[in-house]
């Protein structure tokens, strides 16, 4: 059965504001009805407003908020949507938690056309024009997620998270020298934040600089010592100084610390095979998969781990679940033609290497459509 909201209809009971208001708390859920044969579904009437829009407005914003503590985004935006029915024309923080609670949900698009109404309402609010640019950064916009950011320090020369997001953006788009000095700034502004040190350090990582990144990760570490990015990028930083013994340390703290990162996972066993620890690397791999089911690159690893111990009928399992997944992946079927060829599947062997061939030839891959096309001379 289905209750329809008509506000400002006559009651029989007695008039005031008690039966309108109890109406409206009905409405949104805030007064439990008593239990019914059948459930009661309480709807508005689009086509009526009620006389006094803002006995709704609170009651829709505290249902928002709520919703957002636990996480119920898509409820939060439906309430905050609703409210911006009932607001008064001088609101002007409404827009942007809309936009917040849409970021939050991962409707990017949605949140930008929010913040952009948010602004049209006060073009000078920093936080708009910062929430604007966080949500064009993650639609990978990042000419107009930079114009936000830099509007939003000009509005407030300390908007910390401006400076952050810029910073990012303008390091996703490579250009490291920008990013350097807004990260930079970043440090005078907080000099205890570990984030421009790792920021930096990563900048100089990409550049090779590892011996002048490593001091600013580890003036990082110690304002965040329980930080697995900052470990994860040390880890990068010793192996490119050929430190692979304490890139392995590094990387060891930073899976302690993100217990269900696989990329950190993969990394260290990466490091293991460089130390010639192959036991550690296989459980480093066989972890990444575990945590990361589609980790096509780990479960290579695998693969490759098991042909050079030449456990041919394991490591075939393995490039089958691979190709499963990833059916035009040359390498996998090249790999599994030599793991069949070994135990004198000749002909599943020649199927493989066909297929290695045609999808080596799609990928314009010379050497390696040399190599497959040799192997099967030699097999037929």
């Amino acid at each position: 059965m289905t209750t329809v909201y008509r506000p400002n209809v006559r009651s029989n009971t007695r008039p005031g504001l008690f039966p309108s208001l109890l109406s409206t708390l009905v409405l949104l859920g805030a007064v439990a009805l008593p239990t019914q044969a059948q459930p009661i579904r309480v709807e508005i009437d689009p086509s009526i407003k009620p006389q006094n829009p803002e006995l709704l407005l609170k009651p829709l914003l505290d249902n928002a908020e709520a919703a957002l503590k636990a996480r119920r985004f898509d409820d939060a935006v439906r309430y905050y949507q609703s409210a911006t029915e009932y607001e008064p024309d001088n609101e002007r923080h409404l827009p942007r938690r809309w936009a917040l609670a849409q970021s939050q949900r991962g409707d990017f698009r949605a949140s930008a056309e929010a913040f952009r109404r948010a602004i049209a309402l006060d073009s000078n609010n920093a936080d708009f024009h910062a929430g604007l640019g966080f949500a064009l950064g993650n639609l990978e916009e990042y000419d107009q997620a930079s114009q936000a950011y830099r509007k939003a320090i000009a509005q407030d020369s300390k908007k910390y998270d401006a400076y952050v997001g810029l910073g990012s953006v303008l390091q996703r788009q490579k250009r490291f020298d920008e990013a350097a000095t807004v990260y930079t700034q970043l440090k005078s502004l907080q000099p205890r934040d570990w984030r421009p040190y790792e920021a930096l350090g990563t900048i100089l990582i990409q550049k090779r600089k590892y011996a002048e990144a490593l001091p600013l990760l580890q003036q990082a570490e110690g304002f965040a010592p329980s930080n697995g990015r900052i470990q994860l990028s040390k880890a990068v930083a010793f192996l490119g100084l050929n430190r692979p013994s304490e890139g392995a340390s590094a990387l060891e703290k930073a899976a302690v610390i993100e217990r269900t990162n696989a990329q950190i996972f993969f990394k260290l066993g990466e490091v293991y095979q460089i130390m010639g620890q192959g036991q550690k690397a296989f459980e480093a791999f066989r972890t990444a998969v575990k945590l990361q089911p589609d980790f096509l690159e780990a479960q290579s690893a695998i693969g490759k781990l098991l042909m050079a111990e030449r456990d041919y009928p394991r490591a075939m399992i393995v490039y089958r679940q691979i190709l499963e997944k990833s059916p035009k992946d040359a390498d996998a079927y090249f790999n599994l033609a030599i793991a069949l060829r070994a135990r004198d599947r000749v002909s599943e062997a020649v199927e493989a290497l066909t297929s290695a061939q045609r999808f080596f030839k799609e990928q314009g891959n010379r050497e390696k459509l040399a190599e497959t096309e040799k192997l099967l001379k030699e097999l037929r």
